[in-house]
Parts: C-alpha cells; structure tokens; sequence
C-alpha cells in the first residue's frame, strides 16, 4: 500500500515533474519487464494515469457533422455528404460554410441545378459572409456546365474581386475567357 500512495503522490506533481515521473514509469515497467515480474507491470497499469498524449474526442454536434461531411467529399463520396448536411438543417453560427459544403458535395454528385439552388440561399442569407467569393466559383462552375455562360462570368468575376489569392485570381479570369470562347464559338 505504502508503494501505491508513494506513486500516486509522485505522479501527482505539477507539470515540471510529471514528465520525470512518466520517465520513471517507463525504467519501472522495463525493470520488472527484465525481472519477469509480471505482477508488478499489471500494478503499474492500475495505478499509472492516463497518457498524457490521448486522443481527442470526437467531435459532436454540428462541428461533428461538418467535419464529417467535409471527411467525406474529400474521400469522393458526394451523395453521403450531402445526405450528412442536409441531415444537419441550418446551423446559425456556421450555416454559409455548411451551405458551402453542400454546393461542392452537390457539384462533385454532378448536380448543378441543386448547386444554383443553394447557391441562391447562400447569396440571400449570407451576402457578407467571407466565404462569398469560394461560393461564387461554385456557382460559376454550375452555371457553365448549364450553359449560362453570362451568370457563370458574373459569379467567377465576382469570386475574383474577393480572392486575395493571386493564383486563384488569375485561374478565375482564365475560367471567364474561356467562357468568352466558348460563348463566340457557338453557331447563332
């Protein structure tokens, strides 16, 4: 008993010590690893806290939700992220980045009206969110896969006066000229 309270005590030390006390767990389990005191090792996993580098709990609610979606389209499947967003209904704090998601999860299911549709809400409810201009290349891609060339300029302009990524400025009006291109090659 006296070996118990000692340890306990010993681990119980602030943050400094602690480390020097799993330091000293470690010589301990290796010691009666050499002893083959099997007894001893079960008696230090009884006593021994926690690690100190466990794992962190999943996350619940709609930060779960949207992690999982976002998990999801990364891992190409569109139709369960969808269903994972549209699951979680309109979350107040976070509702443009989860309309976001919903958009490219629909994009990436191959369903550009729903793309326009949420879109739509995006742009009514969230007209000064951040997250504008990665919607407006959302919605610029839809809207040229439907053959609206004009509206997917519009959007793609738009996405480009709020990027501050020259890179992706630049990718946005290439996406324009070749909407142009495309727009004069067609027969009238």
């Amino acid at each position: 008993m006296r070996a118990t309270a000692a340890f306990r005590t010993l681990i119980g030390m602030g943050d400094e010590s602690r480390g020097r006390a799993h330091g000293l767990v470690g010589v301990c389990v290796a010691l009666a690893l050499c002893l083959g005191a099997a007894g001893t090792l079960g008696w230090f996993a009884s006593v021994a806290p926690a690690s100190p580098v466990a794992e962190p709990a999943p996350e619940t609610g709609a930060a779960g939700a949207l992690s999982r979606a976002r998990e999801q389209l990364a891992a190409g499947e569109p139709a369960v992220a969808i269903s994972t967003l549209e699951g979680l209904g309109a979350v107040e704090l976070v509702e443009d980045y989860r309309l976001l998601l919903l958009a490219r999860a629909q994009a990436a299911a191959g369903d550009p009206e729903a793309v326009v549709a949420t879109s739509d809400a995006f742009v009514r409810e969230h007209a000064h969110s951040p997250l504008r201009g990665a919607m407006g290349r959302v919605r610029g891609d839809a809207q040229a896969e439907l053959g609206v060339e004009a509206r997917a300029r519009t959007a793609w302009a738009d996405a480009a006066r709020r990027t501050r990524d020259e890179d992706e400025r630049a990718e946005l009006l290439a996406l324009q000229a070749r909407s142009y291109e495309r727009e004069r090659a067609r027969p009238d």
